[in-house]
């Protein structure tokens, strides 16, 4: 038997008072080698059967995840414990799904997800004022650091915020320190918090983002005012893997003493960091 480890977020500090309370995911796998298995499949769209990219799929509150490939495929790898679970997949804009995985195994079929009916939400401009404000953290210093130290892919980190009015979402604000890759890809999640207290994604379609290591390096600045995304309450802005880009790190520059939650897959419970990572947003709140 041979434990394994991994570690979804890395993090880096100046002081090594901070260093130990730093959070490592640890698992250990339990079982021996043939106990393992990889669970395959593909997803498609229902409405022309076409492969749907970069699904989040994964076993619920449990750090074992993935995202689909360009062509909808995906591996799982589980074991003998987890045949009695249940898969999940979401994907935004999409109807969520929750398949047994021993009906994955016997029926070897693609999974097939419908599209959601939006009733598209009209954001009418009333002749109030309103006042830019910045929510999230900004940081160009480089003592502290957190960010993706593995390419996994469905792994997030993000920053929880609020605001008592409500509030129409301008442009996001990130800094990152340090980036091992020629080219990054990542996704964008706007989520608000729930009555039930989760947080539930705001968006009917996924953005995408692709940056050079050139561009990384500086703040980026990304203007989402098309995206008319409008808050009020709770909610949270998160970077997330979504494409395999090899072994390499991504890191954010971050503040001492602030607070950001990250999750090893799409599908795990979020876990909050003592950092706060260089990722914010201005909107324009209503007075």
């Amino acid at each position: 038997m041979q434990p394994f480890s991994y570690l979804p977020i890395v993090l880096r500090a100046a002081m090594a008072s901070l260093i130990s309370m730093l959070v490592l995911f640890q698992v250990a796998a339990g079982q021996s080698a043939d106990s393992t298995f990889m669970l395959e499949g593909q997803v498609v769209d229902i409405q022309n059967s076409g492969p749907l990219a970069y699904v989040n799929i994964g076993i619920a509150n449990k750090n074992i995840g993935t995202v689909s490939a360009a062509d909808g495929q995906f591996k799982l790898q589980l074991n003998e414990k987890q045949l009695g679970d249940t898969v999940s997949f979401s994907f935004i804009g999409y109807e969520s799904l929750r398949i047994p995985v021993q009906m994955l195994l016997e029926l070897r079929i693609p999974v097939v997800m419908t599209p959601k009916s939006f009733e598209l939400q009209e954001i009418v401009v009333k002749s109030r004022r309103y006042k830019e404000r910045f929510f999230g953290y900004f940081t160009e210093g480089k003592t502290a650091q957190a960010g993706f130290n593995e390419n996994v892919l469905g792994k997030e980190c993000g920053v929880p915020m609020r605001t008592k009015k409500p509030t129409l979402l301008e442009e996001v604000q990130i800094n990152f320190g340090t980036c091992t890759y020629d080219s990054v890809f990542f996704r964008l999640n706007f989520y608000q918090m729930s009555a039930k207290g989760e947080y539930e994604p705001v968006l009917n379609e996924p953005q995408y983002y692709a940056f050079s290591k050139g561009e990384l390096l500086q703040t980026l600045a990304i203007d989402i005012r098309n995206l008319n995304i409008q808050v009020q309450g709770q909610f949270m802005v998160s970077v997330e893997y979504y494409r395999d880009l090899g072994p390499g790190r991504l890191f954010f520059k971050s503040k001492l003493n602030g607070s950001s939650l990250i999750r090893a897959t799409s599908q795990a419970k979020w876990v909050p960091i003592p950092l706060g990572i260089s990722l914010g947003v201005f909107g324009q709140v209503e007075h």
